[in-house]
C-alpha cells in the first residue's frame, strides 16, 4: 500500500476528545469553560454590526421626498408705474403691453408715477383658484410685493421658435418665457391660471442716498 496521505495522517481520530484539545471547547461539558465576559463582548460585537449596516441602509420610508413648488414657472420681467388712480387702479407698462390691476392697498404703500417695478408671473396648477381683485387679500408685511393677484389667463400664442407663451388676462396681455419642452404643453385657447405679483425697485437716487449713508456712517461711524 502507498503512503496515507499527509490530511488523513494528521487528523486526530474519531472519539472522544482528549483534555485540553481545542474540541474539547465545543462540546457540551466545554461550553461551561467559556467565560461568560466572552458571549456579551459577542453580544454587543453583533449588535454594533447590525447597526452600522442599518446606518448604511437607510429604509426607502425614512428617506424625504422632493417638495412640490407651488408654480410650475415662475419669472420676472421689469415695468413701471405708468399711472396710479387714487382710487386704487394701477397702471404698469411692461415688455408685453400695459397691465392695469385693482390695487387698493396701495393707498398704504409709498409708490408713485415713474416708480420701476418687477412683474412677476407664476404659472399655477390647474386646480389653483383665482382672487377676486374686488376682495384682496391682506398684504404680508414679510412679502416684497405691493401687489398680488391670482388671475385666470388663456392662451393666445405659443411661439416654440422663440420660446414664448402669450396669455391674456383681465389685467391686460402678459408674456412668458418657457423652455421649448414646457412650452409645448399649451395650447392656443388653454385656460391657465396664473400669480402676478409687483415688486416695488428703489429709484437711483435712493439708491445713491442710501450708498452714500453707508459710506458715511463706515467713515463717522459711532465710537
Amino acid at each position: 500500500m502507498g503512503d496515507i496521505p499527509h490530511w488523513q495522517a494528521s487528523e486526530p481520530p474519531i472519539g472522544k476528545p482528549e483534555k485540553g484539545c481545542p474540541r474539547a471547547a465545543m462540546t457540551p461539558a466545554g461550553w461551561k469553560s467559556i467565560p461568560l465576559l466572552s458571549l456579551a463582548a459577542l453580544g454587543a460585537l453583533v449588535a454594533a454590526v447590525s447597526a452600522a449596516d442599518l446606518n448604511g441602509r437607510t429604509p426607502k420610508s425614512s428617506r424625504p421626498e422632493p417638495s412640490n413648488s407651488l408654480f410650475i414657472v415662475r419669472q420676472q420681467a421689469e415695468g413701471e408705474i405708468a399711472k396710479l388712480d387714487p382710487a386704487g387702479i394701477v397702471v404698469i407698462k411692461t415688455r408685453s403691453g400695459r397691465l392695469t390691476m385693482a390695487a387698493p392697498q396701495l393707498s398704504a404703500v409709498s409708490a408713485a408715477q415713474g416708480d420701476r417695478v418687477l412683474v412677476e408671473v407664476g404659472i399655477l396648477p390647474a386646480t389653483s383658484r383665482p382672487t377676486p381683485a374686488s376682495s384682496p387679500q391682506a398684504r404680508d408685511r414679510s412679502d416684497p410685493a405691493i401687489l398680488r393677484q391670482r388671475l385666470q389667463s388663456q392662451v393666445i400664442s405659443v411661439d416654440l421658435s422663440k420660446g414664448v407663451l402669450m396669455l391674456q388676462t383681465p389685467s391686460g396681455r402678459v408674456r412668458v418665457d418657457l423652455p421649448s419642452n414646457v412650452l409645448e404643453q399649451f395650447r392656443k385657447g388653454d385656460l391657465v391660471p396664473i400669480e402676478l405679483a409687483v415688486i416695488l425697485q428703489p429709484s437711483p437716487e435712493k439708491v445713491e442716498r442710501a450708498g452714500l449713508a453707508a459710506l458715511l456712517l463706515s467713515i463717522f461711524g459711532k465710537k
